[in-house]
């Protein structure tokens, strides 16, 4: 192999970033999500509690970021042929 197959096959590798780059990228997803499920409990002890509010719309709200994540993730898998979610 030369010089320019190695190349050639390493960029081949690494087109859909490297590992590290992906670990990065889902564990600050999982943060966000952890986070956003955060505010919106304390949203609902707030709207609930304090001011006797409905709060489906909230929970409304997150299942939707979680939705468009999960839907993000699944579209961006098929297309990098990359399989199974941790």
């Amino acid at each position: 192999m030369n010089k320019e197959d190695i190349l050639a096959k390493s960029r081949e590798e690494n087109k859909n970033g490297d590992e590290r780059e992906q670990k990065v990228r889902e564990h600050a997803y999982a943060m966000s999500a952890a986070y956003g499920g955060l505010i919106c409990m304390i949203m609902v002890l707030l709207e609930d509690f304090v001011f006797n509010r409905d709060t489906t719309a909230i929970w409304i709200i997150y299942g939707g970021m979680l939705f468009a994540n999960s839907l993000t993730g699944a579209i961006k898998s098929k297309s990098m042929k990359y399989k199974g979610f941790r």
